[in-house]
């Protein structure tokens, strides 16, 4: 480790072909074993300068754009340097591989290099197809349409459709990746939604852009962006929420994946938090402030016996300026497969008189799991999940307590498990089930 920074310094100094050498020069017994002092011998060559930067084996990509991903400052050839730019390249998600050499320049007097990239682009179109089955949706099947490297500038856009019994989904996003920093992308995009819940119609078509940014070796994320959005929800009763409003807002979110495997997770935790302020003064109608928090942990206690723990909050409420009321689809609709597993999708959202879903202002969800391996991939599972709502603010944090008590089957695929499991629910109101069967893919939370 010493030898290699001091080998890093000479690098970042102009000396390309550094090389650094220990050797020892006096050994003394200790009681923690032998200390060894050493003799580091650097051995410099001659100080390098920077020649032409060159490109060779791209096909689409401009080389302008290159040219403003590897600007390297001279007059010395700094290894460190023209590394971080071969990096940056390769942060672009464009290219197979990224491989620098420094090949020399001949005819010159003094010591000049090269510095040479050697490029293998990627797949710019790639096209999957989406199906499966949900408890509430159903069957569902959709596309998911790539396009890398538009315009040969490095940015890249992503479609994406699926439909299923109960709802229309679209999605496009544009994005910027490495803008004017590393692991830093600018992202513009459009989403459509249009669902049948429980006892309402849902219309949602979301614009927004933003930035967001990510911190690889901690596995964190903060995004910051504004949505303009029109929502509209068809069916309801009673004065929860407005019909039909245009919402403008900025959201900002942070998030953090500690878990070993986050298609089967069995240890480590998951945690994020999001804050959204939405007011007329930014473009819209409405007025109201909207957190959400949740929290996963995974802990291995045997060989093939796992504990599972999952939390989420969500308050959306107008906290500051009580401008009128909250509109409907930014209310919590708890229940489903991957909440309180007692319930369909929605189903523990607090009801009016009738039936009918009032939605919440303020919820809470907790998840206990007790999970045995019965073989590589088969396993079995028993939960307690339960629910905590209200359908004002003023009664924070809830003013009611629904507890669904059940147990599973799953088989581990590829891409997560294949669930089936049956909530019990052992306070059901009035308009309740007593229980909900699911069967779905991928891990509840």
């Amino acid at each position: 480790e010493t030898a290699e920074e001091l080998r890093q310094f000479q690098f970042a100094e102009g000396y390309a072909d550094a090389t650094v050498e220990l050797s020892p020069i006096h050994r003394e017994p200790d009681e923690e074993g032998v200390r060894v002092d050493l003799k580091a011998t650097v051995i410099r060559g001659p100080r390098t300068r920077l020649g032409e930067i060159e490109f060779t084996g791209q096909q689409k990509t401009r080389e302008w754009m290159l040219r403003s991903k590897a600007q390297l400052t001279g007059p010395w050839l700094n290894r460190i340097e023209a590394d971080e730019a071969r990096n940056k390249l390769s942060r672009l998600g464009v290219f197979k591989s990224v491989y620098v050499d420094y090949p020399e320049e001949t005819n010159t007097v003094e010591e000049v290099r090269n510095v040479r990239y050697t490029l293998e682009e990627g797949r710019r179109i790639d096209v999957r197809l989406l199906m499966g089955y949900a408890s509430y949706d159903m069957l569902f099947g959709g596309a998911e349409f790539d396009h890398y490297n538009l315009w040969g500038i490095g940015h890249n856009a992503r479609l994406y459709g699926v439909q299923s019994f109960k709802s229309t989904l679209g999605r496009y996003t544009y994005s910027v990746p490495e803008f004017l920093a590393p692991d830093l992308t600018a992202f513009a995009d459009a989403d459509f939604l249009r669902r049948q819940e429980l006892t309402f119609d849902r219309r949602e078509i979301k614009l927004g852009a933003g930035l967001r940014k990510s911190f690889p070796s901690t596995g964190q994320q903060v995004g910051l962006r504004y949505s303009y959005q029109f929502l509209r929800s068809d069916k309801q009763t009673g004065g929860a929420g407005v019909e039909d409003t245009r919402v403008a807002a900025v959201v900002a979110d942070w998030s953090i994946e500690r878990r070993n495997n986050p298609l089967l997770p069995r240890r480590g935790f998951r945690a994020g938090f999001s804050a959204e302020y939405a007011t007329p003064e930014l473009g819209g109608e409405a007025s109201y402030q909207r957190f959400e928090g949740s929290f996963s942990y995974h802990l291995p206690v045997a060989r093939a016996t796992y504990l599972h723990f999952g939390f989420w909050h969500g308050i959306s409420a107008d906290l500051v300026q009580d401008r009128g009321p909250l509109p409907f689809n930014k209310r919590f609709f708890p229940g489903g497969e991957t909440s309180i597993r007692g319930y369909e999708q929605g189903g523990a959202s607090p009801l009016d008189a009738t039936g009918r879903q009032l939605g919440a202002e303020s919820a809470m969800i907790g998840n206990f799991e007790f999970e045995q391996a019965l073989t590589r991939r088969w396993s079995v599972v028993g939960f307690v999940d339960t629910a905590g709502i209200t359908p004002t603010i003023d009664d924070y944090p809830f003013d009611d307590v629904l507890v669904s008590v059940g147990a599973g089957l799953r088989w581990n695929t590829p891409v997560g498990p294949l669930r089936v499991e049956y909530g019990h629910n052992l306070n059901p109101r009035t308009f309740d089930p007593n229980g909900t069967w699911h069967f779905s893919l991928g891990y509840p939370f």
